[in-house]
């Protein structure tokens, strides 16, 4: 599979390669997000497994407030391009890479994960987006057609 974006490559085997690096070189106690939970015995009571969840949720929380929100959120995206449809089409057009494959592969979820997917994925993404805004003067809808390869030709 050809990316068109190869500096996009380069980028994630270098974070890849730093990340692999700090993970066999740093201990465990080197992490900010280190929680002393005590092994749990045989069988927990009420009150100590209530316990160890209160010492969870806030890293649980914290790490939550950590996650890149647009990866996975249209509402992240609309607020960072805008609520213009033209914004959102830039957005798509920029910050996603075509990937030559043939029909639905990855989805609208799929691409905005990625920032990788063929020309129908991308329209998805952006139809969704465009359904995420709902203004009323605007109708969002696709249609397919197969053209015949005598018209493809010609």
């Amino acid at each position: 599979m050809t990316v068109i974006r190869p500096s996009l490559s380069r980028k994630v085997t270098a974070w890849l390669g730093v990340v692999a690096f700090t993970l066999t070189t740093l201990p465990l106690s080197a992490c900010k997000k280190t929680v002393e939970v005590e092994p749990p015995p045989q069988q927990l009571t009420r009150q100590q497994a209530a316990e160890q969840l209160a010492k969870l949720f806030p890293v649980l929380e914290a790490v939550d407030r950590e996650i890149p929100r647009d990866t996975f959120d249209l509402q992240a995206i609309i607020d960072k391009a805008g609520r213009e449809p033209a914004a959102l089409f830039k957005w798509v057009q920029d910050e996603t890479s075509l990937v030559p494959y043939r029909g639905v592969l990855r989805g609208a979820t799929g691409v905005l994960m990625d920032r990788l997917g063929n020309s129908l994925d991308r329209a998805l993404l952006l139809a969704s987006l465009l359904h995420a805004i709902a203004n009323k003067g605007i109708e969002v809808g696709y249609s397919s057609c197969r053209r015949s390869a005598l018209v493809c030709r010609a």
